[in-house]
């Protein structure tokens, strides 16, 4: 549009054509700011001019709109062959446009130009961004509508804004749904390692601790045991402080203890090590406890769910 009405204002000096158009091209070839405006002007022009022939009739006539008129509140008035909105802030500091917004249809293909250009400028904003920028200047009817239904088009929108694919969880084990005594039914984990320290007195070695974290299966209680290290025999003494304040454990769950490590080597060798313990523990439980104990997959911590 600027080419042309450069092309336009050109042809009419060398003719000496009088312009109604208000245009000054620039001396380079590079488009300015006040060309950009002067041609977005036009544009509008030409919209109310194939859309609102009607109104704008009406409004140099001084004819009153019909009541069910869409535009019949806005008061629209003509200015510098555009279709205004009227209204009573012409003392407010605002910028022209602000006051008096240019006013638009809502089936143009101006009006999806501008939502476009908006929505690409504002790194594809929402439906109340867009109409924020676009009442700045314009008044489109029924915007929310209209920048509502372009929005839906936008192929990166809807790449990024669809709904995920949630997983159907399966049904909840027995012992989930099974009313039971208080931790009879348990999950346990380890959280840690925590640097611990005997006393503050300067020079003192820390060592490393954990914490046990016994989970009732039927209420999801929680209690916690403090571990002084990763061997069988501290976890048989915080399970036995664990069951003379909670009572006998009867079933107890639990993964295989490879979730604390991270590199392969580590892993290869924490896992033969916890495996020892397990096997250790398990015969202590079932000889002095009468405890069962349930274990995940190798490697499948999150099999766990509630602990």
């Amino acid at each position: 549009m600027v080419y042309l009405l450069r092309f336009v204002t050109r042809l009419a000096a060398r003719r000496n054509v009088q312009l109604s158009l208000s245009f000054e091209p620039a001396t380079d070839e590079s488009i300015s700011v006040s060309e950009l405006d002067a041609a977005a002007l036009q544009l509008c022009r030409i919209t109310q001019i194939a859309l609102f022939s009607t109104e704008i009739n009406c409004v140099e006539s001084g004819k009153a709109f019909d009541h069910r008129h869409g535009l019949r509140n806005l008061c629209p008035m003509l200015k510098g062959g555009l279709l205004r909105v009227g209204g009573r802030l012409d003392n407010s500091q605002l910028q022209y446009d602000c006051k008096h917004q240019i006013i638009l249809p809502e089936k143009s293909k101006l009006v999806e130009l501008l939502i476009d250009h908006l929505h690409k400028v504002t790194l594809h904003g929402g439906t109340r961004l867009i109409i924020a920028h676009l009442r700045q200047r314009y008044w489109i009817h029924k915007v929310a509508a209209v920048v509502g239904a372009r929005l839906r088009r936008c192929v990166v929108c809807l790449r990024y804004r669809s709904a995920t694919v949630s997983q159907r969880m399966a049904d909840l084990p027995a012992v989930r749904v099974t009313p039971a005594r208080l931790f009879e039914n348990s999950g346990v984990d380890y959280a840690g390692p925590f640097r611990l320290k005997a006393s503050n007195h300067r020079g003192n070695w820390s060592y490393k601790g954990y914490v046990a974290i016994f989970v009732c299966m039927s209420t999801k209680a929680v209690h916690l045991e403090a571990v002084s290290a990763y061997d069988t025999k501290s976890f048989i003494a915080a399970f036995r402080r664990f069951t003379a304040r909670r009572g006998p454990c009867r079933h107890l769950y639990s993964d295989q203890g490879t979730n604390f490590v991270d590199a392969d080597a580590e892993l290869r060798r924490l896992h033969a090590k916890s495996s020892e313990f397990y096997k250790s523990v398990i015969t202590v439980l079932s000889d002095q406890f009468e405890t069962t104990w349930h274990f995940n997959l190798p490697g499948s911590p999150h099999f766990g769910g509630l602990w």
